[in-house]
């Protein structure tokens, strides 16, 4: 069943943190708005600071400076321990920005490899171009490799044999659209990989915690590629005051000394509470995925949630993904995990 067929006739009317309201009823969200709002929805430092930003800012131009644009820059760079971000829209728009630098440091269009099974947006270069996957991931010099933190349908985390051969590539592309901003238990899902230091990671999603912000962070010769080619990767909206108000109120929030230890409590209980399940999962952090029989297994799991007031993610394949905000209440927290279980278990009698 498709996607949008599944869910054409449910309608948000509301949320708040890991709790969305729909034509009167209350839900559990496991779905995070699809891993956007890591820090819940409508958190109150990401609101209170995008609506300052919409009442003193006003319309902008990417052609002129801007104060929050500068500290978020300084900011977002300091906290991902990069030496230089360039500011996009959307994670597709992020990810062909990112291929654009490995062209102008001169890689070919037949260069860029993804990884089996992956998936980095629906725009030309992303779709077309990367469905060129390296079955046997056997990388080389000539090569740029374009890594998901983990394969986004099945939460599948790369072998170690995998990020090996990948470490060999000529230049890599972190994709950490929907795996980044602690999603999987740290920054960013590289860093669960031994040695591996892409040489540009791209963002979206948390990243502005559902505000609509993402970047290709970058360092070595792709940064004095950005750096120097400034205006070729100019974005109408990329850097508005809005998304720098947003981003840099999610910098904030990390940056507080309760947050991890938060956040990995959740962690701890979300997984444990997984592994009760009679399906196979994949996942660390506060991201999993069940493996079912076949797709519509899945669909059958995904509607049997929400009748009961779970909210998971429906993949379209053969899994129901799971990510609740980073944020969300223990109590909401163990009610989702027990409806969950009732109805794959109930599922797989």
């Amino acid at each position: 069943m498709k996607r949008t067929d599944i869910n054409s006739q449910f309608r948000w009317d509301e949320a708040q943190n890991a709790t969305v309201w729909s034509a009167g009823r209350k839900y559990i969200d496991f779905t995070s708005g699809i891993f956007a709002a890591n820090l819940g929805h409508n958190n109150d430092a990401v609101l209170d600071a995008v609506l300052d930003a919409i009442c003193k800012t006003g319309p902008h131009s990417y052609s002129y400076g801007l104060p929050s644009r500068d500290e978020y820059l300084k900011r977002l760079c300091a906290w991902s321990g990069f030496e230089h971000a360039h500011l996009f829209t959307t994670g597709s728009e992020a990810v062909e920005a990112a291929m654009r630098v490995a062209w102008i440091v001169g890689y070919g269009a037949d260069d860029f490899y993804g990884l089996p099974g992956s998936f980095h947006g629906k725009t030309w270069g992303p779709d077309k171009i990367l469905l060129r996957f390296n079955d046997a991931c056997d990388f080389h010099q000539k090569d740029v490799a374009v890594v998901e933190g983990y394969r986004g349908w099945d939460c599948h985390f790369w072998e170690p044999e995998v990020i090996e051969s990948v470490r060999c590539a000529g230049l890599i592309i972190a994709d950490e659209v929907q795996s980044g901003f602690g999603r999987t238990g740290k920054k960013f899902a590289f860093e669960h990989y031994k040695d591996l230091e892409p040489d540009m990671v791209v963002t979206g999603k948390g990243q502005g915690n559902g505000w609509p912000v993402s970047a290709v962070l970058a360092r070595g010769r792709c940064a004095e590629v950005l750096r120097d080619n400034a205006d070729e990767f100019s974005s109408t909206h990329g850097g508005n005051p809005v998304a720098c108000a947003a981003g840099l109120a999610v910098v904030d929030e990390f940056e507080q000394e309760h947050f991890w230890s938060n956040a990995n409590i959740n962690a701890m209980i979300l997984q444990s509470g997984l592994q009760q399940s009679p399906y196979p999962v994949n996942g660390k952090g506060m991201v999993a995925a069940v493996l079912m029989p076949d797709a519509k297994t899945a669909d059958r799991v995904v509607l049997k949630c929400r009748a009961k007031g779970l909210l998971v993610v429906h993949t379209g394949k053969a899994s129901v993904k799971i990510g609740p905000p980073l944020t969300i209440p223990g109590k909401e927290l163990a009610e989702g995990l027990e409806i969950l279980m009732g109805v794959l278990c109930a599922t797989a009698a």
